[in-house]
């Protein structure tokens, strides 16, 4: 900010301050009131000077906030922008998955293992598994997903019904009962499901040489 004080404003009082002690001994009367409308003139300027750094100092603030407290480059704000963001529908549907297996394990638990399959990583709560979790057969061996399998699961040689039943479980317990940590032939990412996907869906999929689909395993 410049100083509100400068040369020029110290030189003009200076002046009107010489001119009424000139004028003392002939008019005083006449000094006084030069002098009164020199300081008024001196007191508006002074007024103005300090709203416009006032001003500019507001503008320069302006200019460094950040953007999350400020306004957005295209003048809205950045509290409605981020309201309408929070707003906007995220979906969370997962993956269709379609594998082949080693073996059946449609009625076994599928848990997950690291990146070495020598340690349980993830696996269901009791009280979780229910039969509609298990897999829909299709044609050629294939399995339409319905528990949230990925490359890194392995199956245990416990069922469904069975794990349900179980009042509590540990990584310890699961490892002694895994049965294959490397159950599957093939495996398919066909993307997000805009819905839950029917066994007829699948097998179009299938059909189709898993066409708009990745290979993951």
């Amino acid at each position: 900010m410049k100083p509100i004080f400068n040369t020029t404003m110290a030189t003009s009082l200076t002046a009107v301050v010489g001119r009424m002690f000139a004028m003392k001994g002939r008019n005083f009367a006449a000094a006084a009131h030069a002098c009164l409308i020199h300081t008024v003139m001196f007191s508006s300027i002074l007024g103005l000077i300090s709203c416009s750094s006032a001003r500019q100092a507001s503008s320069s603030a302006s200019d460094t906030q950040p953007a999350e407290s400020g306004q957005t480059e295209d003048g809205g704000s950045v509290k409605i922008a981020a309201r309408k963001l929070a707003s906007a529908p995220v979906s969370a549907l997962p993956h269709v998955i379609i594998y082949k297996t080693r073996t059946n394990c449609d009625t076994l638990v599928p848990v997950t293992l690291d990146a070495s399959r020598q340690r349980i990583v993830s696996y269901p709560a009791p009280s979780d598994i229910t039969a509609s979790q298990m897999p829909v057969a299709l044609s050629d061996g294939y399995r339409l997903d319905r528990r949230g399998i990925s490359p890194n699961s392995a199956f245990l040689s416990i069922g469904y019904n069975e794990y349900r039943g179980l009042a509590s479980v540990s990584t310890d317990f699961l490892f002694e009962h895994l049965l294959e940590v490397n159950p599957f032939v093939e495996m398919w990412d066909c993307g997000r499901s805009s819905s839950r996907m029917t066994a007829d869906d699948a097998e179009k999929i299938v059909k189709s040489g898993f066409a708009d689909c990745s290979r993951i395993k």
